[in-house]
Formats: structure tokens, sequence, C-alpha cells
């Protein structure tokens, strides 16, 4: 897990080096100039926090943040018409935004892995998606309509049969 959590982190950084703006064209302020805002879905946080600490602090910039999910930040960049970097949660809102012609310019820097959970010692023995099956089992599993997790899962329990 600290892996995983370790490779995020290194594919975000080189992201967020890719980046780039067009102040120039945008007449903001040279204070302006110096702020991005950037909407980030919300179960990204953990792995870009200490990353924008670190980008702000080695670039002399702030960098306003707003976390929530990907669906609501896509909204709220269509209302106000603000922001400079979008960090969706699934690449479903990426195509949404570049529809409606929202994007200058967009690569990965991420990408999930589903992973079952289990208590420690792995008590009910669960080796594969068809275990989940059982009786006696908990499961929690994200809203497809609320999260780009749940969409994932959705994806996947369907392609295996198993909606």
């Amino acid at each position: 897990m600290k892996r995983i959590i370790f490779i995020l982190t290194v594919v975000a950084v080189v992201g967020f080096l890719g980046c780039r703006r067009r102040d120039a064209d945008s007449g903001r302020s040279s204070a302006a100039a110096r702020e991005l805002v950037f909407f980030c879905g919300a179960g990204i946080r953990p792995a870009v926090a200490d990353i924008i600490t670190a980008f702000e602090a080695e670039h002399d910039i702030s960098i306003v943040t707003d976390y929530a999910g990907s669906e609501v930040l896509l909204s709220k960049i269509k209302l106000t018409q603000t922001g400079d970097l979008y960090m969706p949660g699934d690449k479903y809102y990426i195509a949404q935004a570049d529809k409606a012609g929202m994007i200058e310019d967009s690569w990965p820097v991420f990408y999930w892995v589903p992973t079952i959970l289990v208590k420690k010692g792995n008590p009910k023995n669960i080796t594969s998606l068809d275990d989940l099956l059982g009786d006696g089992l908990n499961l929690g599993l994200g809203d497809p309509k609320a999260c780009a997790i749940g969409r994932t899962t959705k994806q996947l329990l369907e392609k295996n049969g198993m909606s």
C-alpha cells in the first residue's frame, strides 16, 4: 500500500511539473498570476496534499485547492468559469470537460487500482471477486452515481457478470 501511495505521489508531482498557463493572455495581476486554482477530486486528496505544499514552497506560488466529488467540481467550473487545474478521479469527467470545450491540455497523472481490503489475517479467505458472493460478508462499495471508484467498481462487477 505504501508503494502504491508513493507511486501515485511521484506521478502527481510529474503532472504538476507539466502544468502550464497562459498568463500573458489572461490580463491578470502579477499577484493573481502567482496563484493557481486547483479543483481536485476528494478521493485523490491524500495523494496530493503533501505534493501541493512542496510545490508551493519550491515555486513560490499559492495553490488554492477545492476538494470535492469530480462531478461537483466539474459543475462548479462550468458555472464559475474559473480554475487552472482540474484533477478528477475518473477520465469520464475529463471527457465531459473536453466535450464542453473547457480543456486546453490534459494528460494522465495517476490511475485507480481497485483493491479488495479484508480484515487482518483474511479470516473469510477472500482471494477473488467470486469470494465476495459468499454469505456473512459485509461489503463497502462506492456509489457509481457519486464517486469515480464506484463507477469503476460497477464496471468491474458487470464485466465479471456479477451485477
